[in-house]
C-alpha cells in the first residue's frame, strides 16, 4: 500500500468489504488498542525505576510503541491520496445498503486515540503522536464530508450525563 497504490488499496477495500463481521478491523483496532495501553501503562512505570531503566524493559516499551506505529501505519496507507471509499468504510462499514452490526468507526477510535495520547506525550515517543495525527489526516482530508463531521459530532459519556462535542 506504500506510496498510495490504487490497486493494493482497491483489494484491501474488496477484501474488507467482504468480511461481513469485521474481524480484520476488529482485531486492527483491538491490537492498536492493546498495544497504545501497554505502551502507556509501561511509560507511566518508568518513573519507579528512578532512572535506571532496566534494558529488557526498554526494548519492551519500544517493541510496544514501534507496534502501536505499525498499526496505525495500516490504517494511513489503506486512505493516503484521498480514496474516498476506504476514507468512508472505516467510518461506517455498510454492506448492501445497510450498516453493519459490527461496524466501527475508526474515525473517532483515532480521534480518541489522540485525546489520550495528549496526555501523556513526550519528546520520547512524539512519532506516535504524529503517526496518529497523519492517520486522521488521511481519514478526515479531501471531499469526505462525513469524517471531517465525525469527530466533531463524536458523542462522549461523562459521567452518568451524556453530551455530544
Amino acid at each position: 500500500m506504500d506510496e498510495a497504490n490504487r490497486n493494493i488499496q482497491t483489494a484491501f477495500y474488496n477484501y474488507l468489504r467482504q468480511d461481513e463481521e469485521n474481524r480484520f478491523l476488529t482485531r486492527l483496532r483491538d491490537f492498536i488498542q492493546d498495544t497504545f495501553n501497554d505502551f502507556r501503562d509501561y511509560e507511566k512505570n518508568i518513573p519507579a525505576h528512578r532512572g535506571h531503566v532496566p534494558p529488557p524493559f526498554k526494548k519492551l516499551v519500544n517493541f510496544k510503541l514501534t507496534s502501536c506505529v505499525s498499526g496505525l501505519e495500516v490504517l494511513r496507507l489503506s486512505c493516503e491520496g484521498h480514496f474516498l471509499l476506504m476514507q468512508n468504510f472505516l467510518r461506517e462499514q455498510n454492506r448492501k445498503g445497510k450498516t453493519n452490526l459490527n461496524s466501527l468507526n475508526l474515525v473517532n477510535f483515532i480521534a480518541d486515540l489522540l485525546e489520550r495520547y495528549s496526555k501523556m506525550m513526550s519528546v520520547k515517543n512524539i512519532n506516535l503522536g504524529e503517526k496518529i495525527i497523519d492517520v486522521l489526516i488521511e481519514l478526515i482530508q479531501g471531499p469526505c464530508e462525513g469524517n471531517q463531521l465525525a469527530p466533531v459530532s463524536y458523542t462522549h459519556l461523562a459521567g452518568d450525563s451524556q453530551m455530544t462535542l
